[in-house]
């Protein structure tokens, strides 16, 4: 249900056995029958007991017995595989990292030599990790193949700003790079893909809302020169794929690898990606997960990165003045990566992380800590836009005609109705302003109409009569 619905009254043969300070009815059931219903979501980390609740209804109401293990679906997956695949051919999208690994590896286990792994290396990794991933794979008797696309992926990329036309780009040519890689191999029956339970959700089925899209569920284009697609992951979630990575004996560092999203550092570059800003990132990155590893705070995250904003501010290093970029990290806690929430970084080594970026990485003069959890947010920090030259961490939206401001202190009254054109009032607040660094906006896009509200009263400073004719601008 969405939040703030609640249900006004308990069914028939119900009882109400819970309730909260917001909600009236938080639980009920009907012990008769056995039938039990709840209006929150004991699933998240965030729901104390969830878990119990969750092994309750199991065990205690269901009468389930819990002998099911991940070698029973290693198993049944490798015996699905053969009847499916037969003596063809199949063609697997190794990223590299846990999800498409365990995917090679239950390949391998199932048809062996008939599996060809190519490892596309779109020069949009973490640092070292294209040869790590080849180094990790030469103990199985499959064929491996490493192309390398980083040029014809940096060409595709160029000019392009929007995360979602990102993803779309590089699913594309990871299409098109493997169809080229089929050709030198001869007939190719079967592409494997490494997809998992949250990446079929969150790119949203039937009435569902898309959270995000992902390379591997609906990014393809429409022609695909293969029989068929295979994913034998898909109803798992992280912590399953994990579990089934030790049962076909992967090794622990990589069964425990940061999930790393395919499109790779373009979606964590924000803005236009250039080998420039994957540089630099690149390190600052390797510094941030250096730290961690060296203050043993590995087991406290599931997944921790950091992401290049396009915000620029002026800095001071040495004896001169500086105007680079703006470093966000984020680090996350989780068990299903369906919700999450940020990790407690001890304060002395999130100084020592700042310290050594700014010092040893060139173009970054500041560091921030992006501390929201999901939800709201995504785990991922792709969608985040800069439009000033400020230090505030910033949420939603207002659009404008040339330019776009993240802001999470506006209100707004009225969505935009395109089809009567109602004009959208958007409030916000003087003191939001001021610490937005605003002394004032002049102009309003058309049809949108900027009121401020004082919290503070500051005289003439925040000027209220926008003129709609004016190009939006900000001081």
């Amino acid at each position: 249900m969405s939040h703030g619905d609640y249900m006004e009254k308990v069914p028939e043969g119900f009882a109400l056995v819970a309730h909260s300070d917001a909600c009236p009815n938080v639980a009920i059931c009907d012990e008769s029958r056995g039938f039990y219903g709840v209006q929150y979501h004991p699933e998240v980390n965030h729901t104390e007991h969830g878990t119990d609740m969750i092994r309750n209804f199991l065990y205690e109401v269901c009468g389930a017995e819990g002998d099911w293990t991940m070698g029973d679906y290693k198993e049944t997956a490798i015996r699905q595989i053969r009847e499916k695949v037969g003596g063809g051919k199949v063609l697997l999208a190794l990223s590299g990292g846990v999800d498409s690994s365990v995917a090679a590896a239950l390949l391998a286990e199932a048809v062996g030599s008939q599996l060809t792994c190519v490892f596309v290396d779109h020069g949009l990794m973490r640092l070292n990790e294209g040869d790590e991933v080849e180094e990790a794979f030469k103990k199985w008797d499959i064929n491996f193949v490493r192309a390398n696309a980083e040029e014809l992926f940096l060409s595709k990329l160029s000019g392009v700003s929007e995360p979602e036309r990102k993803r779309k780009i590089i699913g594309e040519e990871f299409i098109r790079v493997f169809e080229e890689e089929a050709k030198k191999i001869g007939r190719v029956d079967y592409l494997v893909q490494g997809t998992i339970y949250p990446d079929v959700i969150e790119s949203g089925a039937g009435d569902a809302a898309v959270i995000k899209s992902h390379h591997n569920v609906g990014g393809l284009p429409d022609y695909v020169d293969f029989k068929e697609i295979i994913e034998p992951l898909r109803m798992l979630f992280k912590d399953e794929v994990r579990q089934l990575g030790r049962e076909l004996g992967l090794p622990e560092y990589l069964v425990m690898r940061q999930p790393f999203p395919g499109p790779g550092l373009a979606i964590r570059v924000i803005g236009e990606v250039t080998k420039d800003k994957l540089d630099t990132l690149r390190l600052a990155d390797f510094i941030f997960r250096d730290e961690i590893a060296k203050a043993h705070l590995e087991g406290t995250m599931n997944q921790y990165f950091a992401v290049l904003t396009n915000m620029r501010s002026v800095g001071v290093m040495g004896d001169g003045r500086t105007y680079d970029y703006t470093l966000a990290l984020r680090s996350v806690t989780t068990t299903d990566f369906m919700t999450a929430d940020w990790t407690r970084i001890p304060y002395e080594v999130l100084d020592r992380i700042s310290v050594r970026i700014v010092n040893e990485v060139p173009h970054i003069n500041r560091i921030v800590y992006d501390i929201t959890s999901k939800p709201p947010a995504t785990i991922a920090s792709r969608a985040c836009a800069w439009a000033l030259d400020t230090t505030v961490l910033c949420g939603r939206k207002i659009l404008r005609r040339r330019q776009r401001i993240l802001c999470p202190w506006y209100t707004p009254r009225k969505r935009r109705n395109r089809e009567s054109r109602e004009p959208c009032t958007l409030t916000l607040t003087d003191t939001a302003m001021r610490r937005a660094g605003l002394t004032r906006i002049c102009g309003a896009p058309k049809g949108i109409r900027i009121e401020i509200s004082a919290s503070v009263s500051y005289g003439s400073s925040f000027p209220t009569d926008l003129c709609q004719e004016q190009e939006p601008t900000a001081e």
